[in-house]
Order: structure tokens, then C-alpha cells, then sequence
């Protein structure tokens, strides 16, 4: 869906101590016999002595630790990245197995003390591995605020008890943690261009929109008891990519950018 301009010679990234290098496999030749040891050999010319005939004072021992790097550096398709699994061949970015047993049995354990009192250092956990979910998963952090109000709480009374819309939250979260479990198309996490543009509105009398792409325009009087009673130009943006969906029948990883006036809409349609 992305048409890049290929990089034949790959790229390396860092975080703090980490390195993470990513090659293209292009025809004709394949991605060991051209990025594979590039970290490697960076290592190896920065921790080489600055006078190599003899000059050198100290000994230094070797910086390339051989067996670590064979082990966890050897180039793969599939490949835990900070926490995420990363597969270039179905480009998906997924929760590893293990965190994901690991978060739904601690939020089991919330929802199953439902009432006691929690520490603030446990709900800082969750709170903090929520977040790492909803990096993926933004419409998530829309749904953090109320466990995130929990936290001050703990930290202000040295401990709190869950409120029921807390709890719901949490079990909310337990579907997120399966999607993200899933998988998440990586070309939904990178600036593209969209499959189809809309454009919606609304106004007291009604929702209007139409698409870019198909030509269809809509529109959706309400009726004069309804009228005025709540904000509803999120609603555009919801019934327009529906409409979309019926008639277009999208593909895995298709994206749509339904353009609204409005700001708060986003906050409206993550609720």
C-alpha cells in the first residue's frame, strides 16, 4: 500500500545499549551477504585501539561478544523489538505470547479482588503496561484516563480501592490486550496515503458527507424531537466510513481519512 524507494544497503537504529538493523531482501541476492555484520564491524572499528601499532598502553579486550551476537543477532524475520514482536513477512507488530498470558492474569486478579485496596506501585504496573499496548492501540489511551485518576489517588491516599467504571475499564482492556496479542497491521501505523477520503458534518437538522473516492454523497435528517441534545459530529465521521464500508467492501489494512471542522470529534470517536 506504501510505495517506498528501496534502500538496498538497510538502515541501524539505536536505544540506549540496543541496536536494530533492518534489510532489505531484494531479488537476486539475499540480506546476510550485505547487512548482516554491519553492526558488527561499527562495534568492532569504534572499540579498536586509537594507535594499533603497539601504541596503545592498556590492553582492551575484545568489544564483540561472538556468541551473544550470533545468538540474538542473527538477521530473522520475525524478531522481538522493544517489547513488540516485529514480522516483516505478514508486516504485523504483535504482543509476544508471554506478556500477553502475563497482563490478562494480573488483570484477572484485579477483577477478581474487586473492592480491596490497591498499592499505588501495582497499579502503576498495569497503568504503565496498558500504555505500552496503547502505543499500538491509540485509540486506547482514550480509555487510560480513568485508571490514570486511580494512580494520583493511590499515590495522594497511599493506596485505593477501584471504582466499578474503573473496573469496566479493565475488563475493556483485556479486549485490547487480545487484539494487540493479534496483531496490528504495521501500513496502519505509518503516515500513507488513505484508501478513500470522506467529508462529514453536521448541524441541528441532520449529518452530511460523501466520498471521494466513490462519488456517493448522503445525508441523514434528525428528527425534530432529537434535535439539540448532544454533540453529534462524531457521529458523521462513524455513519460516513460506515456507508463506505458497505459499499466498497475494504481489504485487510485499508485506511480511511474522514475529514471534520470539529477538533473534539477524535475524543468522541475514541469513546
Amino acid at each position: 500500500m506504501v510505495d517506498p524507494e528501496a534502500d538496498e544497503f538497510g538502515t541501524a537504529d539505536v536505544f540506549s545499549d540496543n541496536i536494530f538493523s533492518a534489510i532489505p531482501q531484494l531479488d537476486g541476492d539475499s540480506p546476510e551477504d550485505r547487512g548482516a555484520q554491519a553492526a558488527l564491524l561499527a562495534l568492532d572499528v569504534l572499540g579498536q585501539p586509537l594507535l594499533r601499532d603497539g601504541g596503545e598502553s592498556l590492553p582492551r579486550d575484545e568489544v564483540l561478544a561472538i556468541d551473544k551476537a550470533v545468538a540474538e543477532g542473527t538477521p530473522a524475520e520475525r524478531l522481538i523489538v522493544l517489547g513488540w514482536m516485529i514480522d516483516t513477512r505478514r508486516l504485523l507488530i504483535s504482543l509476544p505470547t508471554d506478556k500477553f498470558t502475563a497482563w490478562t492474569a494480573d488483570i484477572n486478579h484485579f477483577l477478581l479482588s474487586k473492592g480491596r485496596r490497591v498499592k499505588l506501585r501495582t497499579l502503576e504496573t498495569m497503568v504503565g503496561r496498558l500504555q505500552h499496548v496503547a502505543n499500538i492501540m491509540v485509540q486506547g489511551n482514550h480509555f487510560l484516563g480513568r485508571l490514570r485518576s486511580a494512580v494520583i489517588r493511590a499515590d495522594k491516599f497511599k493506596g485505593t480501592r477501584l471504582s466499578s467504571e474503573e473496573t469496566k475499564d479493565l475488563v475493556l482492556c483485556k479486549d485490547f490486550l487480545v487484539v494487540a496479542h493479534t496483531g496490528i497491521d504495521l501500513n496502519l501505523l505509518t503516515t500513507r496515503e488513505p484508501n478513500n477520503i470522506l467529508r462529514t458534518d453536521a448541524c441541528e437538522h441532520g449529518l452530511g458527507g460523501y466520498s471521494l473516492k466513490t462519488g456517493r454523497a448522503w445525508r441523514w435528517e434528525i428528527p425534530l424531537h432529537l434535535r439539540g441534545r448532544k454533540l453529534i459530529n462524531f457521529l458523521a465521521c462513524v455513519v460516513g466510513t460506515m456507508l463506505c464500508i458497505e459499499e466498497d467492501d475494504p481489504a485487510a489494512g485499508y485506511c480511511y481519512l474522514s475529514a471534520i471542522e470539529n477538533t473534539s470529534a477524535m475524543g468522541w470517536l475514541r469513546t
